[in-house]
């Protein structure tokens, strides 16, 4: 643009004009610039989702085919020698990886960011199995394992939730032993019900509650260190159920790892 032209002395009005001018065009410039940017990231970001489902896709599908056959050979031998040992630990190992491909395939859609499916979930039978996996393990770290659970409550959710309170029972134990105790109980509302996994280990400090949801974080007697994945993903599972997860202190010490969910 050229230089202002000043007519009948009204030099100041016309360099207001004059700068009103220059900036519009200036701030135009820079909104376009930014909406072309924006549409560059937006199209990237599209892509590189297509290319993370088609990954995962992938790698599920290629790692459940050989166990499948290694299930299905499995079953094969344990009907055909119904006391062999060995046939059965191959079924049950190759069952259980199954399971953690389904888990981790869940996990990476919830990372994503998609939807999940869920399906109607009794909880206390739901956790009641997950405590029987653990038995092994409370006894060994000298703990007594506690169930309150009494009423039958119907959630709607993804089983991957059984993440969140294997997580819960593997922070106790590895955190918690010195209380020699866990206890599972619940408090139900008309529209929700709150499971509590409470320890009798030392209190985590109040100012470092919300911490142990982050990744990378891991408190030991208040001192961060390592890489804390476990809470963190429970809280990226809460989030996908409109659930809630905290911790809170104990009585008279230690502490309760809660998860809220709307109840049917």
């Amino acid at each position: 643009m050229g230089s202002p032209v000043f007519i009948n002395g009204t030099q100041e009005a016309v360099y207001a004009i004059y700068r009103d001018i220059t900036e519009r065009k200036l701030w135009e410039e820079q909104i376009r610039s930014s909406e072309k940017k924006y549409r560059q990231l937006s199209t990237q970001l599209s892509e590189t989702n297509s290319l993370k489902d088609l990954l995962l896709d992938i790698i599920t599908h290629d790692l459940k085919n050989p166990a499948g056959v290694i299930s299905g050979m499995a079953e094969i031998l344990c009907n055909d020698t119904s006391d062999d040992e060995s046939a059965r630990l191959i079924k049950g190992s190759s069952e259980d990886l199954l399971n953690v491909i389904d888990n981790a395939t869940t996990l990476s859609r919830i990372t994503i960011g998609y939807d999940i499916d869920k399906e109607e979930i009794e909880i206390n039978q739901f956790i009641r199995k997950i405590a029987d996996e653990f038995k092994p393990s409370f006894a060994a770290a000298g703990m007594e394992f506690e169930s309150r659970l009494e009423d039958e409550i119907i959630i709607t959710a993804n089983p991957i939730i059984a993440e969140v309170f294997r997580n819960y029972f593997s922070n106790a134990i590895k955190y918690a032993a010195s209380g020699k105790q866990i206890i599972v109980d619940q408090e139900l509302a008309p529209d929700f019900v709150t499971i509590k996994i409470s320890d009798l280990g030392e209190t985590i400090a109040e100012e470092n509650r919300r911490l142990i949801f982050r990744r990378s974080i891991q408190l030991e007697n208040g001192v961060k260190r390592g890489r804390g994945l476990g809470l963190a993903i429970v809280e990226r599972i809460a989030t996908v159920h409109n659930a809630m997860v905290w911790v809170e202190a104990n009585s008279p010490q230690g502490n309760s790892f809660c998860f809220k969910i709307a109840r049917q």
